[in-house]
């Protein structure tokens, strides 16, 4: 047997696998707290048991894992800042709301077994800004709360910037059919123009850590 028919072979295994994981899905469980600082934990079982990712995110790490030192915080920009430089691009999302709403209805459609817990308490400088962005966590937040053993809440906080939230969930979601759904949906624009962007958020400089917004 030669070296090419053992890759093609090893390929398709590779291939096959794959599809399994698409059409019997994943489970999925998600801690998400933050009060000041930030704390997440995910991890990501298939065959409901089997342990393939588990991560934990902190406030004392950054996204690549590694302990900040004195200068990054020095340097970190405040939570409200990095709002101020993302607010255009957060405007954009709440004025085409739509295909967003409509892939939040396609996950949630793809869920099973959910188990969701969550308060989110957040407020703006601007009563306006906070009222419009509460319009849209709570557009999310009523589809979501449709479906069973799910309940999420929004409080507003008026006339000063606040952010703290906790969410805590399990479920299994089947992957092809929701993959298939969200890429249609992703490729029209205004939406890809915007998922773009929010892929651009944070480039990674040469040296392996993100620039700061």
């Amino acid at each position: 047997m030669s070296i090419l028919t053992i890759l093609l072979y090893i390929i398709c295994i590779i291939l096959i696998l794959i599809l399994i994981f698409l059409i019997i899905g994943l489970k999925i469980r998600i801690f998400l707290n933050f009060h000041e600082k930030f704390y997440g934990k995910f991890e990501i079982y298939i065959f409901k048991k089997i342990k393939i990712i588990k991560k934990e995110i902190s406030a004392k790490e950054d996204l690549m894992g590694k302990e900040k030192d004195e200068s990054d915080e020095k340097n970190e920009k405040t939570l409200k800042e990095k709002y101020e430089d993302n607010k255009d691009l957060i405007n954009d999302i709440i004025a085409n709301k739509e295909p967003f709403i409509e892939i939040v209805k396609i996950i949630k459609n793809s869920i099973k077994h959910s188990k969701t817990e969550g308060t989110i308490i957040y407020g703006l400088e601007s009563p306006v800004d906070t009222a419009e962005i509460g319009g849209f966590l709570w557009t999310i937040t009523g589809i979501l709360n449709s479906g069973k053993n799910t309940k999420i809440t929004v409080d507003p906080v008026w006339n000063k910037f606040y952010l703290e939230f906790t969410i805590d969930t399990n479920f299994k979601l089947s992957l092809l059919i929701p993959i298939i759904k969200i890429l249609k949906i992703i490729m029209k624009n205004p939406t890809r123009d915007i998922v773009i962007k929010l892929i651009k958020m944070n480039p990674r400089k040469k040296d392996g850590h993100k620039r700061e917004n």
